[in-house]
C-alpha cells in the first residue's frame, strides 16, 4: 500500500530570473545529469504505470541547498511532466518536495509532505518522481534516462518521433547522425559522442550497416578520430556480436584472402572505395596500427 503523506510545510517565491525557452525533456536530462554529479551515485530508473522513477540510493541532501539548485528547473518541467524529490527524513520517514510554477506573477510555490505531517531539513535516499501522460511515453522517458552517465556530458538519443517532437529544435542537429546528441550542461562538445554511446547502441550502429546498407555519419566520425589507432575493444566487440544477429559470417580462402557472408552471398567490402562504414569495419575486424 501506498504512504498516505499530509502536508507539512508551503511557501512561495517569486523568481526575478529571465528564463530561457527549453523543452521539458531537455530540462528534465540536465536535472538527471546535475544530481548525478553532485550526489556521486549511480541512478537507477524504475517504471510503474504511470510514472518513471530516479532514484540514487544513499544519495542524501539538505532541502533548502536542494532547493537553492534545482526548484526552477524542476518547476518549469512540472508544468507538463509533474515531478517530486521524494526520498526519506534522517529519521527514516517517506517524504516529498514540490515546485510548481505559477506563470501568473512569475514565482515558484513549494509544498513539503511527509507520513505524520512532520517537517525536516535533510532528504536521504533521493528520488524523483516524473508523471508521465502514458505507458508507452514513460518506457521512452525512462530509456532516455537511463542513457545519462556521470561522466559524460552528452546523451545519445534514438530517434523516435516522441522524442523529436518533445526535444524539437534542441542542441545539434545533425540529421546524417543515426543517434541523436543531447548536450547536458553549457559547454558541452560533440568530442565526446564516442562516450556517450552504450554497448547496445555501438551495435545497433553495426546492425545498421550489415542488415539495411546504412552508412551512419558516426563511422565517419569514428574513422576521423581514430587517425593510426585502433578501434577500442568496444567498437570490435559489438561488431561481433552484431554479425551474430545479422547472420554474418567471415570466411578465408588460400587465393583471395578473406571475405564476408550473409545468407551464403559474399558482402562486398572495400577499404579504399566502400563507404565509411565498409572502412571503419575493416579496422575494427583488423585492428593493426598503421
Amino acid at each position: 500500500m501506498k504512504y498516505q503523506k499530509v502536508l507539512a510545510r508551503q511557501w512561495q517565491v517569486q523568481v526575478d530570473a529571465h528564463i530561457e525557452p527549453a523543452a521539458d525533456l531537455w530540462r528534465l536530462c540536465q536535472l538527471v545529469w546535475q544530481l548525478d554529479q553532485q550526489l556521486e551515485a549511480l541512478p537507477q530508473v524504475l517504471q510503474g504505470q504511470e510514472s518513471v522513477w530516479v532514484y540514487w540510493p544513499g544519495g542524501c541532501a539538505d532541502c533548502d541547498d536542494l532547493l537553492s539548485q534545482y526548484d526552477l528547473a524542476a518547476a518549469l518541467i512540472s508544468q507538463h511532466y509533474p515531478l517530486r524529490f521524494c526520498g526519506s527524513t534522517d529519521w527514516g520517514e517517506p517524504a516529498d518536495i514540490s515546485a510548481t510554477w505559477a506563470p501568473d506573477w512569475h514565482g515558484i510555490s513549494y509544498q513539503t509532505r511527509t507520513v505524520t505531517g512532520q517537517d525536516f531539513d535533510t532528504l536521504c535516499d533521493i528520488c524523483l518522481c516524473i508523471a508521465v501522460p502514458d505507458r508507452v511515453a514513460g518506457q521512452q522517458i525512462a530509456s532516455m534516462l537511463m542513457g545519462i552517465r556521470p561522466g559524460c556530458d552528452l546523451l545519445a538519443l534514438p530517434r523516435t518521433p516522441f522524442l523529436e517532437e518533445e526535444l524539437g529544435s534542441c542542441g545539434p542537429r545533425d540529421t546524417d547522425s543515426y543517434f541523436r546528441y543531447l548536450p547536458l550542461c553549457d559547454g558541452a562538445g560533440t568530442e565526446n559522442w564516442q562516450q556517450a554511446l552504450s554497448v547496445l547502441q555501438r551495435q545497433e550502429l553495426w546492425l545498421a550497416f550489415l542488415q539495411d546498407g546504412d552508412d551512419p555519419a558516426e563511422f565517419g566520425w569514428a574513422l576521423a578520430a581514430l587517425g593510426d589507432s585502433c578501434p577500442d575493444f568496444g567498437w570490435y566487440l559489438t561488431l561481433t556480436t552484431a554479425m551474430d544477429r545479422a547472420g554474418v559470417y567471415t570466411q578465408t580462402d588460400g587465393k583471395t584472402g578473406f571475405h564476408l557472408y550473409r545468407g551464403g552471398q559474399r558482402l562486398a567490402l572495400d577499404y579504399q572505395r566502400g563507404t565509411d562504414a565498409q572502412r571503419f569495419l575493416l579496422r575494427a575486424l583488423f585492428p593493426i596500427a598503421g
